[in-house]
């Protein structure tokens, strides 16, 4: 069950950081990314918007990729390792957050 969830760390890892660099790198979002596709989204989606939902696309990858390294490390090491994957989780939530907010705002 552990290398399952292992597995399951390493894919988001490996489709969230590409994603995230590539929204970072474009600052908007890709053509197919409409109706449900762009939930929780609302409709003002800027670049600002597209950015900072990269960023957290990358963080949560990076996360996923630190997660799937747990299983091979030893448990105490891995008590830290645990710590910075909630790290970067909780600096993942932040981005995703305030650009759910901007798209959900109306523009000025």
């Amino acid at each position: 069950m552990v290398i399952e969830l292992s597995l399951v760390a390493l894919l988001i890892a490996l489709l969230g950081v590409p994603f995230g660099i590539w929204l970072i790198r474009n600052g908007r979002l890709p053509a197919w990314m409409t109706g449900f596709w762009k939930w929780p989204l609302g409709n003002n989606i800027t670049t600002t918007v597209a950015r900072l939902l990269g960023w957290a696309c990358l963080l949560v990858g990076a996360a996923g990729l630190c997660a799937s390294v747990l299983v091979l490390l030893p448990e105490w090491t891995a008590v830290f390792g645990a710590l910075i994957v909630l790290g970067l989780l909780g600096a993942g939530m932040y981005p995703l957050v305030w650009s759910v907010w901007l798209s959900r705002t109306k523009p000025v």
